[in-house]
């Protein structure tokens, strides 16, 4: 697998953490107690779309990941944090 670049270093993120963004939402999903179809509706998507996120078939852009924390009502570094965790990336701030 090629590295992928952060920055001036080289981070290496396992095969099997690549999609560590679907991991984590399927996660918090699970913690608050929802179904794919409860978070996907309180986002205003369908279901589907929102399980295609957790299996890592397509990826929400930034403004989404905002809009889901928003509407799963956790805060967007969270969210980000710990999907950054799963992937073996440390968090600077």
């Amino acid at each position: 697998m090629a590295p992928q670049k952060k920055g001036f270093a080289t981070l290496h993120i396992e095969p099997d953490k690549r999609n560590y963004l679907g991991q984590t939402l399927k996660e918090i999903r699970k913690e608050l107690g929802l179904t794919q179809a409860e978070a996907a509706a309180k986002l205003g998507i369908s279901q589907a779309e929102w399980s295609v996120w957790e299996l890592g078939k397509s990826k929400p852009n930034f403004d989404t990941i905002l809009c889901i924390a928003a509407s799963l009502e956790i805060h967007a570094r969270d969210l980000i944090t710990r999907a950054f965790r799963k992937a073996g990336i440390r968090d600077g701030g």
